[in-house]
């Protein structure tokens, strides 16, 4: 649970799909092997709404998530080490209530959860493992991942900008123009219906919380300049998103 204030829907989920069909906001085609439901462009850019109104509660399972997307088991301090080198970015984005201390806890909770619902298990050697392979459990785990992805792009994109360019190659203001470009091209060519994959205000927004944590500051000319502490943000970016989006990225950051 997020929160003693978080209510639950009692319906399950096909009562769920049944009543958003009522609504008019998915539509239905019918095929022999299951009927595929889907939404037009106007309704997927309209879900980004409510998505976003309770993508705080995911947050952090999805996160936890992201962790095992090419890697098979973690050990827990890694999981906790991870999910805290990314959390203060994700918290100012999604407005999470777990403050740095809290966040161990809520870590290790999210873990017992998972493990509760079979979507992680406890390895032979003591880690905590995925589930096999091709098994329902390990799909519910990847939908589960899906949650941060996008804002964890978002970072990398800033990331890989900083290290193509150099140092002192980039203001700030170069930097977040540079970034917007860069979303809107990839949400074009990956057919994202989600306008705030690339919104100015977030690329902002994380860049000053890359300043503020002092992984990267101004020069005396405006420039950017950074240190080893980008190689730490870089290398933990690398560990909770998947080789193929890496690849996405910096494929398309050094067009």
């Amino acid at each position: 649970p997020y929160s003693s204030l978080t209510s639950v829907t009692d319906l399950d989920g096909r009562a769920i799909v049944d009543y958003v069909e009522a609504m008019g906001f998915v539509t239905r085609q019918p095929h022999k092997l299951g009927d595929v439901m889907g939404l037009d462009d106007q309704t997927a850019v309209a879900a980004t709404y409510f998505r976003n109104n309770l993508l705080h509660l995911y947050a952090l399972p999805s996160l936890v998530a992201c962790c095992f997307l090419d890697v098979p088991s973690l050990a827990q301090d890694r999981i906790r080490s991870l999910c805290a080198m990314v959390y203060p970015y994700l918290k100012g984005e999604l407005v999470l209530r777990w403050t740095e201390e809290e966040l161990p806890e809520a870590i290790d909770r999210t873990v017992d959860v998972l493990r509760e619902a079979g979507l992680l298990r406890t390895g032979g050697n003591g880690d905590i493992a995925r589930p096999a392979a091709n098994t329902v459990e390990a799909f519910q785990l990847s939908v589960l991942a899906k949650g941060v992805l996008q804002a964890l792009e978002r970072f990398y994109i800033v990331i890989a900008l900083l290290r193509k360019h150099g140092q002192g190659a980039l203001s700030q203001s170069k930097l977040e123009e540079l970034c917007y470009l860069m979303a809107q091209r990839m949400s074009m060519l990956y057919q994202l219906n989600a306008p705030e994959f690339f919104d100015r205000r977030l690329f902002r927004q994380f860049i000053a919380r890359l300043k503020q944590n002092e992984v990267i500051a101004l020069d005396d000319t405006g420039m950017l300049r950074y240190d080893e502490a980008l190689d730490r943000a870089d290398a933990g970016a690398r560990l909770v998103l998947s080789e193929r989006l890496r690849h996405d990225i910096l494929q398309a950051v050094h067009v």
